[in-house]
């Protein structure tokens, strides 16, 4: 008779809850052009893959949503785009707390404003324009979190954090599995439940509240009224509000430190960025 084998027992290791206020102090510490990818991922729960290959037409201001319309893949030193996601599900639209748009909206306007009318070009890129690698966690985003108290944190950590607060703020289990993209809740409930705009939309005023007064310091901006001249502006987007941000907030330096980014020239095909 076989003699039976006792299997080590699995001890799950504890993940790592982030109040707003430690949200707030990992953000301080990284550098500028990487402290809105930082706080999306924290507050929405995005994936590496995701949040690298948001695209500023993906930011819908006026919605207040952001879609995850497709991925970056890195396989063997190679960054590939690749559209729709990798499978349906992970095709989502979210409602976004007012504070994170005004974020992304000066991130746009301070280290974008070249490109703001490139409906396609990314979001968030390295310090010379190129797709983000995974090694930003090792170079940029481990020692940013150990100065601020939070060692061992790692990018996918963020996702985990954003999850428990929406479990926090009481957001509905069902709303939570679309949101961060997760399987079933249950078997019935994936089959027959669906998840209603109203109800996200009332996770994106949950959050609001959760981290707003840690992150109020960025202001929507107010423009003029435009003049005749510049109304073929009010047709095309970026808003008139980004396009004059650009014009008219500092560019300070641009943050040197290695991120590992790869230059992705518009001319080539997504298949070969990154070879």
């Amino acid at each position: 008779m076989t003699d039976l084998v006792a299997l080590p027992r699995i001890v799950r290791s504890e993940r790592r809850t982030l109040t707003p206020a430690d949200l707030r102090r990992l953000v301080d510490e990284l550098p500028g052009q990487y402290q809105t990818l930082v706080l999306t991922a924290g507050v929405l729960g995005l994936a590496w893959e995701e949040a690298v290959a948001l695209r500023i037409r993906d930011v819908d201001e006026e919605r207040r949503t952001i879609t995850v319309a497709q991925t970056v893949e890195e396989l063997a030193g190679h960054l590939t785009i690749v559209p729709e996601g990798k499978r349906p599900v992970r095709l989502r639209t979210m409602a976004v707390p007012p504070f994170l748009l005004q974020w992304i909206d000066s991130h746009l306007a301070t280290y974008r404003s070249d490109v703001l009318d490139d409906r396609d070009a990314l979001v968030f890129v390295g310090p010379r324009g190129g797709i983000l690698r995974r090694r930003f966690g090792e170079r940029v985003l481990r020692p940013a979190a150990a100065r601020a108290g939070l060692e061992g944190l790692t990018f996918h950590g963020l996702r985990h954090a954003a999850t428990s607060s929406l479990v926090d703020v009481g957001v509905h289990p069902r709303v939570m599995a679309t949101r961060i993209d997760r399987g079933t809740v249950k078997t019935t409930m994936e089959i027959y439940a669906r998840t209603s705009s109203s109800a996200d939309r009332e996770a994106a005023t949950l959050l609001q509240q959760r981290f707003a007064s840690s992150f109020d310091d960025v202001q929507p901006y107010d423009p003029p009224a435009p003049e005749a001249d510049t109304r073929s502006y009010l047709w095309n987007w970026p808003s008139l509000a980004i396009r004059q941000r650009a014009l008219l907030s500092p560019c300070g330096a641009v943050d040197r430190l290695i991120a590992g980014d790869v230059p992705a020239r518009a001319e080539q095909p997504a298949s070969l960025v990154g070879r």
